[in-house]
């Protein structure tokens, strides 16, 4: 279900599917200006990324 929080900023919300109460988790709504955005940052990430040894990626991934 989609709404507003508190500051005005649109958001989902989930339902647990046994009991059918809100899950207190909301998840923004993100708008398309902001996934190219993301999309853009991840496939300049990944350029460097995918030239990474093994080692470099493990401690990359441990760092995060």
């Amino acid at each position: 279900m989609e709404s507003d929080n508190k500051d005005g900023v649109r958001v989902l919300r989930s339902t647990n599917p046994v009991t059918q109460q809100p899950i207190a988790t909301s998840f923004p709504i993100a708008t398309a200006e902001e996934i190219n955005v993301a999309a853009t940052a991840a496939n300049k990430a990944w350029k460097t990324y995918k030239n990474s040894s093994g080692k470099e990626r493990a401690m990359f991934l441990r760092t995060i």
